[in-house]
């Protein structure tokens, strides 16, 4: 079972399939964590709950869900979907719903803030948050890991930047492959979107290694970018003027920094190598954390930090104790 809050409702409203257009609502979900998932409603659920979770939206409530029997996939995250047999309830009554109702009332403002911001469209990136337990030594990684339990690792990354190139050009919502000019609008074959930006997106192979192994991972997007600091345009057009070479600079950079990085199985529909396959989805700096094997749960939380963000007057509340600890709090969110 899972409970949250949901924050927002993405546009998306129906969904093609091989059984014609499927109507769906999308709401994204917080816990505590402040790890937002998305939550797709099909069919009855996303005429009959989602359209009442949308009417408490609508009137700035942030009403708390509960499903039962869900689907999990590894999308952007992890997502989540509902079955025909789930079961969704609407702020049920129960002692953890009543926890989570008290702490969304306590932080209205850092959901507030999360709803202003969007923050959600790169969760997986910039707000998941490992806690020391979490981390894992490479060699304790699983040749398949569970998509509802991602690995973390600790260790330096090097740029494998020999073969493929270090972009493709993506549908700007569902993000696969199309054949379209950079910032060109189209229907998109793969997700049904009318509207759907052709935008350059990112990717490489990279190598991760500590103390204990070296492995091997393909990785997407911002997460590119933080390695190359580069925009995914800007690395287009750096490959498409033929100085694919300079880039070796960041390996150079990369030879000094370590992060931490968190691991999934990688889907076999991109999978082209035998044997075991992983994505990174999240990377952060190792400088911006102070790791500590225990915290003294009556240490007072941190004052509010201003969010500098234009337009956004709200302050964020301190995400909660955790054994990781960052010390450039931004650094996750912008």
């Amino acid at each position: 079972m899972k409970s949250g809050i949901e924050i927002y409702k993405l546009p998306k409203e129906v969904i093609p399939t091989s059984k014609g257009d499927k109507h769906i609502k999308e709401i994204v979900l917080v816990d505590e964590k402040l790890k937002p998932i998305a939550l797709t409603l099909w069919g009855d659920f996303a005429d009959t709950e989602g359209s009442e979770i949308v009417n408490l939206l609508n009137v700035n409530e942030y009403p708390l869900i509960s499903i039962e029997n869900i689907g999990v996939t590894p999308f952007k995250g992890i997502s989540l979907c509902t079955k025909p047999h789930s079961t969704v309830t609407i702020n049920p009554i129960s002692s953890r719903a009543q926890q989570l109702q008290k702490w969304a009332v306590e932080n209205r403002p850092t959901l507030d803030a999360l709803k202003i911001c969007r923050e959600y469209n790169n969760a997986a990136i910039n707000l998941a948050i490992p806690v020391v337990d979490e981390i894992s030594k490479i060699s304790e990684v699983p040749p398949s890991i569970d998509p509802t339990k991602p690995v973390w690792i600790h260790g330096k990354i090097n740029l494998q930047l020999e073969g493929d190139s270090l972009w493709y050009m993506a549908c700007s919502n569902c993000l696969k492959t199309v054949y379209a000019d950079s910032d060109t609008r189209f229907f998109c074959m793969h997700c049904g979107t009318e509207d759907a930006i052709a935008t350059p997106r990112s990717r490489a192979n990279v190598s991760i290694t500590d103390t204990t192994s070296t492995i091997e991972a393909s990785v997407f997007g911002q997460c590119v970018e933080k390695l190359l600091l580069m925009t995914s345009k800007q690395i287009m057009e750096v490959e498409l003027q033929g100085k694919k070479a300079s880039f070796q600079y960041a390996n150079k950079r990369l030879d000094k920094e370590e992060y931490i990085v968190q691991l999934r199985s990688q889907s076999s529909t991109y999978q082209t190598n035998p044997g075991p396959s992983y994505t990174i989805t999240s990377l952060h700096d190792a400088s911006h954390y102070i790791v500590t094997t225990n915290i003294d749960p009556s240490t007072p939380p941190s004052s509010k930090m201003k969010l500098p963000h234009s337009g956004v007057e709200d302050y964020l509340s301190p995400l909660p104790t955790t054994s990781i600890t960052p010390t450039i709090f931004l650094e996750l969110l912008f």
